[in-house]
């Protein structure tokens, strides 16, 4: 079994350069250097044990591949060349192969014919069947949550039964609202970029050296030892100074001014897609992400879209008509359902709470 912790693993010191990561085999923090050429994360071979397709996998399984696949993501980020070893018919261990990184378990006092044995702590609450959380949350909200504990660290999920017997998962329904704002922060920005060329701005200056820095930070954070939780705290940065821009740029009217911040738009938005990709998150369109999500929390409720655009409507009316007790009292009833509502000049929207 792989080591398994009371508590969070501190990530090692950050590495000089490259990847480095805890390979089983030595029970120590290693560089990561291709077997084939000797150079560190030029071109690797990786071999993966293992499925969470089945119908009875689990949430552990599923954040093991998880974990796996951002180290492919984030290595073909830095250039490098991955090759992902099949299975042989009735070889599910790879046996007779030699790999660079064997990812997963193999059967009792073996070892994998690799450099590098890279394994993926398990946990007690990691047992929850993968569907019953995505019968309540999206596949972002449980990847994003997944990845916010260090992959030797036990994966803790808490499960709470509500009144009317359904499960919850706190820490994955966090992450679904996490990941409603990196989506929400990106259209908002590509909304105002309005096309715009990423760029730095002459103005905002803490705001562009944050969007120049926080990418180099996010793949420095998975260099070292797949630290997911650093490179998902740099996405969250990249997004908050986002909101900054646009923040700012709505209190100017200078057009050189605007057209510097649509440029810093651009690049946050373009920081937040990269980054997202690195992770294995964001990669649906923002309307994609908001039709799903909201079917789906609207079904959890039990409401249907019409009858809560029909309430949403009688309020719009009721303001019109300067109504505003009755506005008021549709609003908290609106509320009282788990509807956010957002009123602007043009239009008022709503969205569904997780």
């Amino acid at each position: 079994m792989p080591p398994t912790r009371t508590g969070p693993v501190t990530p090692p010191a950050t590495p000089s350069s490259g990847f480095h990561v805890y390979n089983a085999l030595s029970d120590a923090i290693e560089p990561l250097i291709a077997r084939s050429s000797g150079s560190k994360a030029a071109a690797v071979t990786m071999f993966v044990s293992g499925t969470a397709t089945d119908e009875g996998a689990n949430v552990s399984a599923a954040r093991a591949l998880m974990v796996f696949d951002v180290l492919v993501r984030a290595l073909r980020m830095r250039g490098g060349v991955v090759t992902l070893a099949r299975a042989q018919d009735g070889d599910e261990a790879g046996a007779g192969t030699t790999f660079d990184i064997f990812c997963g378990e193999v059967a009792s006092d073996t070892k994998p014919a690799a450099s590098v044995w890279l394994r993926a702590a398990v946990g007690s609450t990691g047992s929850t069947p993968l569907h019953d959380v995505l019968a309540r949350n999206d596949v972002d909200a449980l990847r994003y949550a997944a990845l916010g504990t260090h992959y030797r660290a036990p994966l803790l999920l808490e499960t709470e039964t509500g009144t009317d017997g359904t499960a919850s998962f706190p820490a994955v329904d966090d992450a679904e609202r996490r990941v409603d704002y990196l989506y929400t922060t990106r259209a908002a920005l590509l909304r105002f970029a309005d096309g715009a060329r990423p760029h730095q701005a002459t103005g905002m200056a803490l705001q562009a050296a944050v969007l120049a820095e926080a990418p180099e930070r996010l793949l420095a954070a998975l260099e070292n030892d797949l630290d997911a939780r650093g490179a998902l705290a740099a996405l969250t940065d990249i997004a908050r100074t986002g909101n900054e821009v646009l923040m700012q740029a709505a209190k100017t009217k200078d057009a050189r001014a605007l057209l510097g911040a649509r440029g810093l738009a651009a690049k946050a938005a373009k920081g937040i897609t990269n980054g997202g990709a690195t992770l294995g998150l964001l990669q649906a369109p923002h309307d994609d992400y908001a039709a799903r999500t909201t079917a789906r929390r609207l079904a959890l409720r039990k409401l249907d879209a019409d009858s809560v655009q029909a309430k949403v409507d009688e309020r719009v009316a009721a303001r019109a008509a300067k109504e505003f007790d009755r506005a008021d009292a549709l609003r908290a009833e609106l509320e009282t359902l788990g509807i956010e509502l957002f009123d602007s000049a043009a239009a008022t929207t709503w969205r569904v709470h997780v």
